[in-house]
């Protein structure tokens, strides 16, 4: 091979490496680039399962008192309806003795 032959090769061989540690340099920006983009999503997924978590916990503490309340509204009208299946009692006892007067099948009474 002559000399000019091989600066010639060297040259054209050169050129082509050099191509190739741009490709290389290239490659590796992008490669970055995705490693940052990758930690960024790893942050917001992190922040967000915290979040998640903590929504989690606020409706847990909801579904107590919920059931707390649902419990308390349930023994209050259970003695509300206690109360007044005495009262309509005292009130059904009146009216019979009322309507029996009125048909004249007893005595009447006044209070």
């Amino acid at each position: 091979m002559e000399r000019d032959d091989y600066k010639e090769l060297v040259d054209f061989l050169g050129e082509k490496f050099e191509r190739i540690d741009q490709r290389f340099e290239q490659i590796d920006q992008r490669f970055d680039r995705v490693e940052g983009e990758i930690r960024s999503v790893g942050v917001l997924v992190e922040e967000n399962t915290k979040r998640i978590e903590i929504v989690a916990e606020g409706v847990k503490t909801v579904e107590q008192r919920l059931d707390r309340f649902q419990e308390e509204v349930r023994e209050e009208f259970g003695a509300v309806r206690g109360e007044m299946k005495v009262g309509f009692g005292a009130v059904h006892e009146r009216v019979d003795r009322l309507e029996d007067n009125l048909a004249g099948r007893g005595p009447a009474r006044r209070r």
